[in-house]
């Protein structure tokens, strides 16, 4: 079995999962509950990322080159971050408690994860970034709505989650984590220099996660459940792109970062293409389960015109490949993060006009809007200044270096 495929099926068993655990969620906790956990964990998502302040990035970056103190650093910043947003949400709301505890575990498994991808071990990288972090997340959080459905229920379960991330790094980094010696300058570089990718992974996520968080303050949390489920679904079809960044970023930072002469266009042209396939057969296969009346939360005309709007967006992004990660690793850092964050607000304002009055179909159609942007910009600003065709124009061209 190639290095490809196996990428692509352990991404579908991460997103597979995902849309188990969705549709687990709503039989056992009904739609509201889900509304919550849906709640919770995107913004638990979005915490992370402003946590880790871009280090996981800087550890794939700098790769071997890097002191191993890194990681100690990475993980001491974001608990500390993640500390003052635990005492805010005493005093303001628990939600916000809950949400930064899932903040603080996921930022550590992926500082864990980058730390395994310089080693090379990138299938292992892959799963605990996906798949162990997120099935944790979801079967905790779903049990404690089931089982102790009370304001506390889900801090608790981010609590567990939080030891859970833990365990998994001193197992696998136990030796790496000690900051001695480190100098003040040195930690101030990392930051300065993660910062940058740490704006546009950040203000990333919110075009993806700030939807639902606004869902749940306009709207139920039946209909913040519904259609976080169709969102589950859209983003099924990036199963094929996402499989890609355990393997094209780190090639991108070698090619920018060292003397080796790599091209990557052949690699990004095979990727393109398995990642516009797995797209298509997402797409048709929701199709048939929507017509067959297997899903029949999203029998109606609100979630399919959702799913419409999302998966627009998500083809975008499939077409555009990894031109954010191009970006990045060329050091082009400051316009990925000035795109991405126009991008963002972009997408909040949208939701904030429409949420209130179109619901599900609104916060899609925002999200819609500020996918397509955000990614052909990236995907001509990479080509521009990065000097890599990432988008799906490549599969057009004749096999040449870039």
């Amino acid at each position: 079995m190639t290095e490809p495929i196996k990428k692509v099926l352990i991404n579908f068993v991460f997103q597979a999962s995902l849309l188990g655990y969705a549709l687990l969620a709503v039989h056992l906790a009904g739609e509201e509950g889900f509304g919550r956990i849906a709640m919770v964990l995107s913004l638990g998502v979005i915490i992370s990322v402003f946590s880790n302040l871009g280090l996981d990035q800087m550890i794939i970056k700098t790769g071997g080159t890097d002191r191993p103190e890194l990681l100690g650093v990475a993980v001491l910043l974001s608990l500390g971050l993640c500390s003052i947003l635990v005492v805010l949400g005493l005093i303001f709301d628990a939600n916000l408690v809950a949400g930064a505890l899932l903040g603080a575990g996921l930022s550590t498994l992926n500082f864990v994860a980058a730390s395994l991808q310089v080693y090379e071990r990138f299938n292992l990288a892959l799963i605990i970034r996906t798949v162990f972090a997120y099935s944790a997340i979801y079967l905790l959080l779903i049990g404690s709505i089931v089982l102790w459905d009370r304001d506390g229920a889900l801090v608790l379960a981010s609590i567990v989650f939080l030891a859970f991330a833990f365990s998994i790094l001193f197992v696998a980094f136990g030796r790496r984590l000690s900051v001695e010696g480190l100098s003040w300058n040195y930690v101030s570089a990392s930051v300065k220099a993660g910062l940058y990718m740490c704006v546009f992974s950040s203000a990333f996520l919110l075009s993806q996660q700030a939807d639902i968080v606004i869902m749940s303050y306009f709207r139920s949390d039946a209909e913040t459940g519904v259609y976080a489920l169709a969102v589950r679904f859209a983003f099924l079809a990036l199963l094929g792109h996402t499989a890609s960044t355990a393997i094209l970023p780190r090639m991108f930072a070698r090619k920018f970062n060292s003397s080796e002469n790599i091209d990557v266009s052949g690699a990004i042209r095979e990727w393109l293409k398995i990642g516009l396939t797995v797209f298509v057969g997402v797409v048709f296969l929701t199709l048939i389960l929507l017509f067959g009346d297997v899903v029949p939360e999203l029998a109606n005309k609100d979630a399919f015109l959702a799913l419409a709007f999302l998966f627009i967006g998500v083809g975008f992004n499939v077409a555009s490949g990894l031109c954010g990660f191009a970006m990045t690793m060329s050091g082009n850092y400051r316009t990925a993060a000035f795109v991405s964050v126009c991008s963002a607000m972009l997408n909040i304002l949208l939701n904030l006009l429409l949420v209130p009055y179109f619901g599900g179909p609104g916060a899609a159609f925002a999200t819609m809007v500020s996918m397509v942007s955000m990614y052909s910009v990236l995907a001509i600003q990479a080509q521009k200044k990065a000097r890599l065709q990432t988008s799906v124009l490549t599969l057009f061209r004749r096999e040449e270096s870039i």
